[in-house]
């Protein structure tokens, strides 16, 4: 209300008030709420008022009025206390006459017209509308250069609150910095959020603004969105993007959320490097999956043709590591694959699986039968197959070489014999994979080993009847009857008499087949007294029989039932080759037969070349005839006994051996009697093929060669499994043949075999796998941290050639153990004191030209030093800016301050180098400060402190009533602190005063200002001023208010809406 006055004790200076022509309408008086102003910054009110031009009408004078007030208002500044006292509305009491009710009033207030003039007419004369004048109430203090308290920085004659999200930081209003939020105007500092959060930008308002925020991990072998080291909410998408070849749960690019910050995000390469194998029924397949990524995965998951089959374990090589399965017993075509944990899946491997078909079973033939064998094989394309029959384990009938698919292959037996018995299996050989053999079938043939004949016996002899088949028992009959319950090979009839001659018959059945011998035994007086006698010949000895009948000169010999030479009662067989029946008719008297019982091993196998695999192995086979066989016994380097598998068909017995030891073999076949009969001798033997692996440069050319001990008719070379080159033109020295393979500008690395094979033995030989590595760092050599003026080790590990060296470009270099062609490396640098230093290392050829190089950053780390931005003394009132400066390799470090125990969020973070953050914090200083800066070290896994006390000098406060009565008296107190001369001055509202009283008292120098009698002039801004003998000031303020509650007078028509009184 001190305006009212204000412009009533100014209504004389308007011309046309003056001059009678106008007068204030002191009715018409009203003030409006807060509100913004037109053109200002801050609040303001609204006044309505009115001037009344009341004569000399005729003349209109609102122009020069309007202009007069407008000067007035802009142009005079006056104290409000002043004006209600001049005006009397002010008491002794200090209380306004007119209410109890309180409202302070600014200390000064500045007028100014800055909205346009809106006029109207009423019945009174002319008026101003209340867009005419403006009051301002911001709290300026001076009409020069405004001096705002602290949280408040000055806009022109006006202070300006610092709004929520800033502080005051000197003469500005400055954002909340990443991290830190501020809730309330006029603040000097921000808070800092919770550990563990953070907001995302500058400028919070609330503490809801602190999430939980993680930083983003750079993305192994790909990139992200945000890139990596930007600050996010926990719970953010994150778009990953994996190298060209790289999957991330088996995508190429997919967005995650950031759930937890210790979640990192790496893209991986899982593959099998062959395309296909072709591979033989029932065998076993070892798979094996590359996986390159940073985390050794603790499983790789195999499936097959999408099913999930088996898990592996993995094994570590640096970044790269490899899943071994076994497909053990592999039956069909199918498409391998394999994964690992985080989901990202391999290529598919094609096996297939190369089938042999073979349609014999165990079967029973009659003698003199037809019988056929048919087998089928899948043959691959670009192959070749040679089909070969065996029959206990001896090659039979005639080879097949085909590519067809399938390649069919008969074996056909026009009349079964009894030779023909056995078991019989089908081999197919290939020439790039190797040889797959069936499961034997057994072929039986039913046929007599001993069958009857005409025989002629003299009446009271004994006779012998015998007849036995190869299978089942045999059933009697004479003369078409049945002899009941006869099932024996022989029949023995006791001092014959003319009734027992007759037709004899006897008959063989197994699986309805059926064979029958017939006899007649002829009884009579006189006949043949000596009958030829069975004997046991070995092989190639002579055999003979004699027939004895008296009165009889014709004699007629049979072997095996068909007539031979020889017309005496005496027959010879000179070489003897195979067992037979001997019968000779003498007359018309057919003796009994006598058996030529041969022993011996008509055949055995050839020698057995294999290759040198544990599993390689030969197959030996031996045949032993005689029905008196006891056993079949391998004799090796004539020392020791080995048993190997039998069977017998007859009396022919088959021995076959599997063995994989070299040696010389015999075949032993041990006979009743004592008599020993052995084969010639055979030999298994190893046939060599051998491949060397290589290290190379990158983008050079090799020679790889394939070094065998046989003689073969091809070589084939094939690559990661695939065949690629086929040799016919290799060179044979000596019984050493060499097949080489050039390769030309070598960039990935690929393993090799090579397979020689022999179409007369059907041997294939197959090398082992040989690597073609490339020379290169297996674990790229890493960034480290070293403590400043401490020794820096990096470790790392290469595979290099023999004429490689590794060479650093500083430091000593150590070289360790070597495994699997890989050594490990370490190199060590001595008191390392760059802040960051870049350490290289270069792997060279033979010639000293650098193949590849890696480099690793050393980054020192001091202890943390807390430091100031000015080396001069710390005054009063003074803004300091204190930084800490910490390294790091990959994860910058955090730091948080705290000012005398109290954490605070007013600090910036800036990176000044590439690994090296600054940390500041700006911070006004009011008293003695100790400052501590926290700084995780995360590359170091250590937390370090570094504290610094603040000592600042000059004006600490001022103090004095808060508020002070009018007649009374007061002191002042200005409290100095200084180590040096200084002097100290006062002054009130800018104008100088009498200097106060000094004393000292320890470090602290005191100065009173005595203040007598108060009247309302000596309410004011009071500065205290101390000036250092560098011309340095200090100084510090207190203003000095009145103490009593006030109001504004009520006035008629003055209106007050929304109740804006407030306290003192």
């Amino acid at each position: 209300m001190a305006f009212y006055f204000f412009l009533k004790g100014g209504d004389s200076e308007l011309d046309c008030v003056a001059d009678g022509d106008c007068y204030l309408n002191e009715e018409f008086f009203e003030y409006t709420s807060y509100t913004s102003g037109c053109s200002t910054s801050g609040k303001v009110i609204w006044l309505y008022a009115q001037w009344v031009q009341d004569s000399n009408t005729q003349t209109k004078r609102t122009d020069e009025l309007f202009s007069d007030i407008v000067t007035y208002v802009t142009t005079t500044s006056y104290n409000p206390f002043n004006a209600l006292y001049n005006n009397g509305c002010y008491d002794t009491a200090g209380c306004f006459k007119t209410s109890s009710d309180c409202l302070l009033s600014p200390d000064t207030i500045d007028f100014s017209a800055l909205c346009s003039s809106k006029r109207k007419r009423s019945a009174e004369g002319i008026g101003f509308d209340s867009g005419d004048i403006e009051i301002s109430v911001s709290e300026t203090t001076q009409r020069s250069e405004a001096v705002c308290n602290s949280g408040y920085v000055s806009l022109g004659d006006n202070c300006i609150m610092c709004t929520p999200g800033s502080y005051q930081h000197g003469s500005e209003c400055v954002s909340c910095q990443q991290g830190t939020y501020q809730a309330l105007s006029g603040q000097t500092s921000c808070n800092s959020c919770p550990s563990g959060t953070s907001t995302l930008s500058e400028g919070s308002t609330t503490a809801d603004s602190c999430q939980d925020v993680c930083m983003v991990e750079s993305v192994a072998y790909g990139s992200s969105s945000p890139p990596a080291n930007w600050l996010v909410a926990r719970g953010s998408p994150i778009t990953v993007t994996c190298q060209n070849g790289y999957t991330l749960d088996g995508k190429v690019r997919q967005v995650l959320t950031l759930n937890s910050c210790e979640t990192t995000f790496a893209c991986s390469k899982v593959e099998i490097t062959t395309e296909s194998l072709n591979v033989f029924t029932d065998t076993d397949v070892e798979l094996t999956c590359h996986v390159t990524s940073v985390t050794p995965p603790a499983s790789c998951f195999w499936s097959r043709d999408g099913v999930a089959m088996t898990t592996s374990a993995s094994v570590t090589s640096g970044d790269e590591y490899t899943c071994k399965t076994v497909v053990s017993g592999i039956q069909e075509s199918s498409k391998y694959g394999c994964s690992v944990e985080s989901g990202d899946t391999s290529n598919e491997i094609q096996l297939n699986v190369i089938g042999l078909t073979f349609n014999a079973a165990a079967v029973t033939v009659t003698e003199g039968r037809e019988h056929s064998l048919v087998c089928a094989v899948t043959v691959p394309p670009t192959s070749t197959v040679i089909l070969t029959w065996t029959k206990n384990n001896q090659e039979v009938g005639s080879r097949v070489q085909s590519t067809d698919n399938p390649s069919i292959t008969h074996l056909s037996i026009p009349s079964a014999a009894l030779t023909d018995a056995g078991d019989y299996s089908c081999s197919a050989t290939f020439l790039d994979i190797g040889t797959t053999t069936s499961q034997p079938a057994t072929i039986r043939v039913l046929a007599f080993l001993r069958e009857l004949s005409d025989v002629s016996v003299i009446t009271g002899e004994d006779v012998t009847l015998e007849c036995e088949g190869t299978l089942g028992t045999p059933s009697w009959r004479k003369d078409g009857d049945d002899l009941v319950g006869i099932t024996t090979t022989t029949l023995t009839l006791m001092s014959v008499s003319a009734t027992d001659g007759g037709v004899y018959e006897c008959s063989v059945s197994v699986g309805g087949e059926t064979i029958t011998s017939t006899a007649i035994l002829t009884v009579s007086d006189d006949g043949i007294t000596q009958h030829p006698v069975s004997q046991t010949v070995q092989l190639g000895d002579s055999a003979t029989f004699t027939c004895v009948a008296p009165g009889t000169s014709t004699y007629t010999w049979l072997i095996d039932g068909q007539e031979t030479e020889g017309d005496s009662s005496t027959l010879v067989v000179d070489v003897v080759s195979e067992r037979a029946i001997v019968q000779c008719i003498a007359g018309t008297y057919h003796s009994r037969t006598a058996v030529l019982n041969v022993i011996g091993i008509p055949s055995s196998s050839k020698s057995a070349v294999i290759g040198t695999a544990p599993s390689d192995t030969g197959k030996l086979a031996c045949t032993a005839v005689g029905s008196n066989l006891i056993s079949i016994i391998w004799v090796r380097d004539g020392i020791q006994e080995i048993t190997g598998e039998d069977s017998s068909v007859g009396y022919v017995t088959y021995s076959t051996l599997e063995s994989g030891v070299v040696g010389s073999y015999r075949c032993s076949a041990r006979y009743e009697g004592g008599v020993v009969v052995e084969s010639p001798p055979a030999t298994i033997s190893t046939a060599s093929i051998t491949l060397e692996g290589s290290v190379v440069e990158p983008g050079s050319d090799i020679t790889l060669s394939c070094v065998t001990s046989t003689t073969p008719d091809y070589i084939y070379w094939t690559r990661n499994g695939a065949k690629i080159h086929t040799d016919n033109t290799f060179t044979t020295i000596m019984g050493e043949t060499t097949s080489t393979l050039t390769l030309n500008t070598v960039t990935e690395e690929s393993s090799y075999r090579c397979m020689a094979g022999s179409l007369t033995d059907l041997l294939v030989l197959q090398s082992d796998v040989a690597e073609v590595v490339l020379v290169r760092f297996v674990e790229s050599p890493s960034d480290v941290a070293v403590a400043n003026g401490g020794d820096g080790e990096i470790t790392f590990s290469a595979r290099l050639h023999d004429t490689n060296t590794m060479e650093c470009d500083r430091g000593v270099l150590v070289s360790g153990d070597t495994e699997n062609g890989v050594t490990e490396f370490t190199l060590t640098i001595g008191t390392v004191t760059e802040t960051a230093l870049t350490v290289s290392c270069s792997i060279l050829s033979g010639s000293g030209v650098e193949i590849a190089r890696a480099s690793a950053l050393m980054i020192t780390t001091d202890t943390p030093e807390i430091t100031l931005s000015s080396s001069s003394r710390v005054v009063y009132g003074d803004t300091l800016t204190l930084s800490v400066a910490a390294s790091f390799l990959t994860s910058p470090p955090s730091v948080h301050w705290s000012v005398n125990g109290v954490v605070t969020g007013s600090s910036s973070v800036t990176m000044a180098t590439q690994n090296s953050l600054t940390s500041a914090l700006m911070w006004p200083v009011t008293r003695d400060m100790e400052v501590t800066a926290t700084v995780h070290q995360y590359d170091l896994g250590v937390v370090t402190t570094a504290t610094k006390t603040i000592i600042p000098y000059g004006v600490e406060l001022v103090s004095g009533p808060s508020t002070a009565h009018v007649g009374g008296s007061y002191n002042m107190t200005c409290v100095i602190r200084s180590d040096e001369s200084i002097t100290v001055s006062w002054s009130k509202d800018g104008e100088q005063m009498v200097d106060g009283v000094v004393y000292n008292s320890g470090d602290r120098m005191y100065s009173v200002l005595p203040v007598v009698n108060m009247m309302t002039e000596d309410y004011g801004l009071y500065v205290c001023s101390a000036q250092f003998e560098d011309g340095a000031t200090s100084a510090a303020s207190h203003n000095l208010v009145q103490s009593q509650d006030c109001r504004v007078p009520e006035i008629e028509n003055a209106v007050f809406p929304d109740n804006q009184g407030r306290s003192c």
